[in-house]
């Protein structure tokens, strides 16, 4: 019984928090406005076991944003094989300028563009 009730709580307690922050899985465009040395926060789909997951063919200007994949976590399926992960970015306003980065979906070695998320960061 109390086995049960500790692997419910640890359940909903993971749960809330990668519902917290959507996960990006669809097509999108997303706009930030934030300050110098300001970071926010982006989730994203990742399925490794067929090789699927957000990828960036432009090289952006690292001088103005910089971008940190920290962690993933396990939404479904099983780990290590056939799990889908929500994968966290962290972007950093590093001077004042505008940037745009595209993400697509898909397998990179195949250039596949299944879906596309268009993110526009304005840092002040």
């Amino acid at each position: 019984m109390m086995k049960a009730m500790i692997i419910g709580f640890f359940v909903i307690i993971t749960c809330s928090t990668l519902t917290a922050q959507t996960v990006i899985s669809s097509d999108t465009t997303i706009r930030r406005r934030i300050k110098i040395n300001e970071t926010f926060n982006l989730l994203f789909d990742f399925w490794p076991s067929p090789g699927m997951s957000w990828y960036m063919l432009d090289v952006h200007d690292s001088t103005v944003v910089k971008i940190i994949s920290t962690d993933s976590k396990l939404m479904e399926g099983q780990f290590p094989i056939g799990g889908r992960y929500a994968q966290t970015f962290v972007f950093t306003g590093l001077k004042k300028g505008e940037v745009m980065l595209d993400y697509y979906w898909g397998r990179l070695w195949l250039k596949e563009r299944l879906k596309k998320c268009t993110l526009i960061i304005n840092i002040d």
